[in-house]
């Protein structure tokens, strides 16, 4: 059961509302002041956009995990019998997958309403990075410093 409680005056809270009652300093990122909570990404579907979406809402940062998003687009799943090589599998897998997260991202964003931050947590082999990424140069392994910039 979650307490909500008003926030106090010196928290810069815009939505007014503090989902547990605290006088941590706020989590300031890219000059956004957050509720210091983050919402850690659950694979296989625990996170996604609901999860993330309401935990950004509450101002804080919410995670959506990568893995096996598309169990939660049933017309992303691929029929149970088929007649596709295991090669074949795999990739349509994860191009279903790839389609899923960009609806996970933009539902959480919606839900969101502009308030706290989305990170996305993508446990793939590194050589998947680049597929999941597509904005980012191609590069070696990811390095944790190397994401900062990336989370807007």
């Amino acid at each position: 059961m979650w307490l909500i409680l008003p926030m106090p005056p010196a928290y810069p809270d815009p939505t007014g509302l503090d989902v547990i009652g605290h006088d941590f300093p706020p989590l300031v990122i890219r000059g956004r002041h957050l509720l210091p909570v983050v919402q850690g990404g659950m694979g296989v579907g625990i996170s996604a956009n609901r999860l993330a979406g309401a935990t950004a809402a509450a101002n804080a940062i919410g995670t959506i995990s990568a893995v096996d998003l598309r169990r939660h687009h049933p017309d992303l799943m691929l029929p149970k019998r088929t007649t596709l090589t295991d090669a074949q599998v795999k990739e349509a897998v994860n191009a279903a997958n790839l389609v899923a997260l960009d609806r996970e991202i933009r539902a959480a964003r919606e839900r969101a309403a502009g308030q706290g931050l989305i990170a996305v947590n993508i446990m793939r082999a590194v050589s998947e990075f680049a597929a999941y990424t597509p904005d980012r140069p191609a590069r070696a392994a990811p390095t944790p410093s190397s994401w900062v910039p990336a989370c807007r």
